[in-house]
């Protein structure tokens, strides 16, 4: 290890000249609070932070970057966005945050100019974007631990609301055979009608037994106020529109 500091002072111990080779903790901070190493820092410049307080203003620019980031994935997901526009969304808020007072000239009505997205990535693109955050995996992480928050807030608003619809729809994938059941829920939130993604379940089959059995288990698993259900949407489906699930639902609730 070799420290710049002390390297650029011309310092005469081991961490300016050939380095020290002992990797412990106790070392570094042992040369940090060495007469040479104060000596230093009062040579290259008064305000020169030191090796501790270096590494903490690191940490924090690496915190800043992803409540950053995870504030995006929140916003995308809470809008019902698409996540794949999360690097472009990233790299315009950083385009902000980097140019805070663009302009493009003194005329008074013209004091905004446009960022040069494709530019601007293109340059980010040069370089590793993974300890930003900003790259499509980092986005699936940062939502993967988000997911529970982002669910829990749309509960508490269908909670909240006076009523809701369960809108749902079957699909078969071609290449697993995989059954699953899509789930979406239509309510009021501050008197305005909004639409939410609840989520997808398996099931075993199409049939409206099966369908009923995971509906039932969703609504309880997610805890929705199944007594405040008063529409269920579909395509139109038989086992969709049959007596099965109207019974279920808005009979006997």
């Amino acid at each position: 290890m070799i420290c710049i500091i002390c390297q650029k002072a011309k310092g005469n111990s081991l961490w300016a000249t050939s380095g020290c080779d002992t990797m412990k903790l106790e070392f570094v901070k042992r040369h940090e609070n060495s007469v040479e190493h104060k000596n230093s820092l009062q040579i290259l410049s008064p305000n020169q932070t030191g090796i501790k307080e270096g590494v903490n203003q690191m940490l924090e620019m690496g915190m800043d970057s992803v409540v950053t980031q995870m504030r995006n994935i929140y916003f995308l997901s809470s809008q019902n966005i698409a996540i794949n526009i999360y690097p472009d969304l990233a790299n315009l808020v950083n385009y902000q945050k980097e140019h805070p007072t663009s302009i493009v000239s003194d005329i008074p009505l013209q004091v905004l100019r446009p960022p040069t997205l494709p530019q601007f990535n293109q340059q980010k693109a040069l370089r590793s974007n993974y300890a930003t955050y900003t790259n499509k995996v980092s986005g699936h992480e940062l939502l993967v631990s988000l997911a529970h928050p982002i669910e829990e807030a749309v509960v508490n608003e269908i909670k909240s609301s006076s009523c809701w619809s369960l809108l749902v729809d079957e699909s078969n994938t071609v290449s697993t055979g995989e059954k699953i059941l899509a789930l979406v829920s239509k309510h009021m939130v501050n008197n305005i009608l909004t639409l939410r993604y609840l989520g997808i379940t398996a099931v075993s089959d199409t049939s409206a037994e099966s369908l009923l059995e995971a509906i039932d288990s969703f609504i309880l698993q997610k805890g929705l106020p199944a007594n405040k259900l008063y529409h269920l949407g579909s395509d139109g489906a038989s086992n969709m529109t049959g007596l099965y699930l109207i019974k279920k639902y808005f009979i006997n609730y």
